[in-house]
């Protein structure tokens, strides 16, 4: 099957949310602007992602022959581990020049994406995508023992969130089963024609998470209602036809939204310092300035993504992306829905 480029239409304008998201301090226009990214954009990208990981992970267990190498878990746990690294080296050097004290726990940096704002998403998908492996192999009744240890290592890993109170694993155990649920709840409506049609939910979800960000006195936290918005911002998406592109680069540029969200951070802070030296510092963001910016550090992470697709073994490492077409010819199937 051809990919659905509204899919990937939609992820390109959430990477370009989650870049508008971090940047700040902000105006309060700017502000206003990075908590509606703030409400759709990451909780999107973590539930579209169980989603495909879950129709995934059931072709493959149906089958008897080993699964493990498919479901490609090395696109999330390479790129952190590489990007980790990164981010922290240039925190040590930004630090250094600005002669600032950098404390730090490498337990989070490592493990729960403390060296940059945004790495976090990675370990807690990964978390997430645990728990689903652990119920398909349980209810497969396959390679239980994997299944023991899938399940003991994420609730440690829960735990630990929780109990050291680590940003975005305060409440590790909650947010992670609300996502998947929901991306359980996800690929059942999917599976149907005439659950699909009922898109107008979605509606009165997003209707409902702008009113909480415009009335902050609601008794609704981020943990509550991120999976909620991230459902309905799925089954939106899913739910668009696809469409047809002739430009070899406007397809190239689809394709990118990850790579964006893997890299922009850098950018941002390499812009932020170089203006600073200048004696002209961006913060705090209105409106316009947030969107500009933006869209500059977004063209500036593209370019970055075409010189790292230039060298493969960079590629594989900092992007996640392998070249080989069998593995890609599989992601094209699974990003259509069923």
């Amino acid at each position: 099957m051809p990919r659905n480029l509204s899919i990937d239409a939609a992820r390109l304008f959430f990477a370009y949310g989650v870049v508008a998201i971090h940047l700040g301090p902000n105006l309060p226009t700017g502000e206003w602007l990075g908590q509606i990214f703030g409400l759709f954009c990451v909780p999107f990208f973590i539930i579209l992602a169980l989603y495909y990981f879950i129709n995934k992970v059931r072709q493959r267990v149906a089958k008897p022959e080993p699964f493990l190498s498919h479901l490609q878990l090395d696109r999330l746990w390479v790129p952190y581990l590489c990007w980790t690294a990164i981010y922290w080296g240039l925190r040590l050097v930004k630090h250094r020049v600005q002669h600032l004290d950098l404390s730090h726990d490498p337990f989070a940096v490592i493990f729960y994406g403390g060296a940059a704002v945004h790495l976090y998403f990675l370990p807690l998908l990964l978390l997430c995508q645990s728990w689903v492996l652990t119920l398909f192999l349980i209810k497969a009744k396959r390679q239980l023992p994997l299944a023991a240890v899938l399940l003991t290592v994420a609730c440690v890993f829960a735990y630990i969130g929780t109990d050291r109170d680590y940003v975005y694993f305060s409440h590790a155990f909650t947010n992670s089963w609300s996502y998947v649920g929901a991306a359980l709840f996800l690929t059942w409506m999917q599976s149907s024609p005439y659950r699909r049609g009922n898109t107008w939910i979605c509606g009165v979800i997003i209707l409902a998470a702008i009113i909480s960000v415009s009335c902050p006195d609601l008794p609704l936290t981020w943990v509550q209602i991120s999976p909620l918005t991230g459902y309905a911002a799925c089954s939106l998406v899913l739910s668009l036809p696809t469409f047809s592109l002739t430009s070899r680069w406007v397809k190239y540029l689809l394709g990118c939204s990850y790579g964006i969200y893997l890299i922009h951070h850098a950018w941002s802070e390499f812009i932020e310092f170089a203006m600073s030296r200048f004696s002209y510092d961006l913060a705090p963001y209105g409106l316009g300035e947030k969107i500009l910016v933006a869209l500059i550090v977004s063209g500036f992470s593209v370019l970055s993504i075409v010189i790292i697709r230039l060298n493969p073994h960079l590629r594989y490492w900092l992007l996640g992306e392998n070249n080989s077409g069998q593995i890609q010819k599989e992601t094209d199937a699974l990003n259509t829905p069923p």
